[in-house]
């Protein structure tokens, strides 16, 4: 069971090389002795929890430290410590409590506070770098790699973008360049003296050559990360550093040393408040009790590592992020409406007494406009979220309709009263691969193009069969398109293949063909479905109603575009005999 933990400290990290190092001892001092908080204490707060904050995981404290320097710069109107506090109580949701909803609303309220004066673009690298973690974490490679490329590659930042670009890449399978990319991290680490930065790469390019079974070389790294963290108390990379040793050994079949430190693991704070940390630890006790043939043991070890599994890819998490980034974007907007109403007021601000009375009148239908936009705003976020739910399972319907199954079974049924046992297993283990092909894609927002267009092909085979000697089906595929690379939600074109074969094929006198076309258009792809069938009658062209199909189509492509921000949409074209529908997607790679 090889499961995987890679380390996400890129705010911790950053944390340690900006601004001026100042002393922990004289930092506390000068708060001791500090009068009223103005905004050079609120820096002070600051400093001190980036420079602790990553010696001291376990302190429980950090969350209400953090909060109340925030409350501080508030009270101050003191914008820069305002971003730096929400950075810092992203960090802790994220890397402390595990809490990544909390980190990606406090990271993108710094973004905003960030993204209005060009003097805290300091901030900006460590900001970037968390949200890409996020992504990461989630399983979103693609929006995790456009993070991570808005990191400069100065210096400065080297070491952890090129650690991080690294992570990308094993993620996605690409082991050679994730090998590349961590072996510059480490040896930057090591030309700057930078043991902490040094533990972190080594820790994470054990865990590649541990998926390439260089075993050997893994243990090499993770025991020098291991001296290096006990040497200068890496606290912050214990606990990951552990559970990737239990791995390592494990494949250097050291069984002893790996149920040691990944019970050590287990046995850390920082474990038990990370999912994904445990998840690891729990996949490799169940290797390790399953080696010792201690089967008791490694079935509660695979029973707890399936519950934590089921947590992390819970939908909800995708899509609690999701909505996190549509607000961040909304508050963005609202952010440059305030900017502007500000600038015409100070333009006109010669006429104000003049004016007095206008202008309370135009605050206070401001103040009503924003009540009611708040409103509307959570209406429609509660909607859109009922939305994506009520779409998705009425996919899954759609593609497994009762009709579909009842009709199936009976041809199944047909073919074994004839005696023709060959056909019938053959139609069997067809129907069998879609239903659960479909029922694993129905969890996945997209699957590689080429796994799409075989799950089209298996339901063509399969409605040939009901429907012999009716149609031909075939595919054009664009040569320029990668089809293992290319991603497409599942199944999207099933609603509209059904539709030209029962409408268009079925009560067609002369055998008739169904094209599957694929191909790019600028930065969309065109996913298109042309047949020679009746086509549809004359009234039917210009009616407004939708089959539940494509409306159930429709939805997941208006899902797709508020979450990539994309132009979707669908086409349907009659032609002189038969139909052709043309689904316009965005280009999405896998890497």
């Amino acid at each position: 069971m090889k499961q995987s933990i890679t380390i996400f400290l890129f705010g911790i990290l950053h944390l340690t090389i900006t601004s001026q190092q100042i002393p922990l001892d004289s930092i506390v001092k000068l708060m001791e002795n500090y009068g009223e908080p103005d905004t050079a204490y609120v820096d002070m707060r600051l400093d001190y929890m980036k420079n602790k904050i990553f010696l001291t995981p376990t302190d429980t404290t950090w969350l209400a430290y953090g909060e109340e320097t925030l409350k501080m710069a508030e009270d101050l109107d003191y914008p820069r410590g305002m971003a730096m506090a929400h950075e810092r109580i992203g960090v802790v949701y994220q890397h402390l409590l595990s809490n990544p909803y909390k980190a990606i609303d406090n990271y993108q309220k710094s973004l905003l506070l960030i993204e209005q004066n060009d003097h805290f673009k300091f901030l900006e690298t460590s900001v970037v770098g968390n949200i890409a973690n996020i992504y990461q974490e989630q399983g979103e490679l693609k929006k995790a790699l456009t993070y991570y490329k808005k990191i400069p590659l100065s210096s400065e930042h080297r070491v952890l973008a090129s650690a991080q670009i690294g992570s990308v890449y094993s993620d996605l399978g690409v082991q050679d360049s994730a090998v590349y990319y961590y072996r510059k991290a480490i040896e930057w680490s090591e030309e700057d003296k930078n043991p902490l930065f040094e533990a972190y790469s080594r820790t994470n390019m054990s865990l590649i050559l541990y998926r390439l079974e260089q075993h050997k070389e893994a243990l090499e790294n993770i025991e020098k990360s291991l001296s290096l963290i006990d040497q200068y108390g890496l606290e912050f990379v214990r606990s990951t550093a552990y559970a990737n040793a239990g791995m390592v050994y494990l494949g250097n079949r050291d069984i002893d040393k790996a149920e040691f430190y990944a019970q050590k693991a287990l046995g850390l704070k920082e474990s038990l408040d990370n999912l994904f940390t445990q998840k690891t630890i729990w996949g490799t006790l169940t290797d390790v009790y399953e080696y010792k043939k201690d089967y008791e043991n490694a079935f509660y070890a695979h029973k707890k590592y399936t519950t934590l599994n089921d947590s992390i890819e819970s939908e909800d998490r995708i899509l609690e992020i999701s909505r996190k980034e549509i607000q961040y974007e909304a508050d963005k907007k609202q952010t440059l409406a305030q900017a502007e109403i500000q600038r015409q007021k100070t333009i006109k601000n010669a006429s104000f007494l003049g004016g007095g009375g206008l202008l309370l009148a135009t605050f206070g239908g401001l103040f009503l406009y924003k009540r009611r936009r708040d409103a509307l705003y959570q209406k429609e976020k509660a909607e859109f979220q009922a939305k994506v739910a009520d779409t998705e399972l009425k996919a899954l319907r759609a593609q497994m309709n009762p009709h579909f199954i009842f009709n199936s079974l009976n041809s199944i049924n047909s073919f074994i009263m004839k005696n023709d046992r060959e056909a019938a297993s053959d139609y069997l283990k067809k129907f069998a691969t879609l239903v659960r092909k479909t029922l694993e894609n129905s969890e996945k927002k997209e699957i590689p193009l080429k796994d799409d267009l075989d799950l089209l092909n298996t339901y063509f085979e399969i409605e040939g069969k009901r429907l012999p000697n009716k149609f031909d089906h075939v595919f054009h595929i664009d040569g320029s398109i990668e089809l293992d690379n290319t991603l497409v939600p599942p199944l999207i074109l099933q609603p509209f293949i059904e539709n030209s074969i029962w409408h268009g094929m079925a009560n067609k006198e002369s055998k008739g063909t169904i094209i599957i076309e694929v191909k790019k258009k600028g930065d969309s792809l065109l996913y298109i479905v042309d047949d020679n069938g009746i086509g549809r009658k004359p009234e039917a062209r210009t009616a407004v109603h939708k089959s539940m199909g494509m409306q159930i189509a429709t939805n997941r492509i208006e899902i797709i575009n508020a979450t990539e921000q994309s132009k979707g949409n669908i086409h349907i074209f009659d032609k002189e005999e038969g139909l052709r529908v043309e689904v316009e997607l965005p280009l999405t790679l896998a890497f």
